[in-house]
């Protein structure tokens, strides 16, 4: 059975500037073999200050 892979979240913060600076979804999704609503979700995250350094 597979387990689900974890990305730290230095590595999520890094996708979402990404995102800011003007790459798209889909670039980011097939660069970095992920979905793109898994970084939709990381944006929302960003956002509301979850990705912050200090939490």
């Amino acid at each position: 059975m597979a387990r689900y892979r974890t990305h730290s979240v230095a590595f999520q913060r890094h996708v979402v500037q990404a995102y800011l600076a003007g790459v798209t979804l889909r670039g980011l999704a097939l660069r970095h073999a992920l979905s793109r609503n898994l970084i939709r979700v990381w944006i929302v995250k960003h956002e509301a200050g979850a990705l912050d350094e200090d939490v």
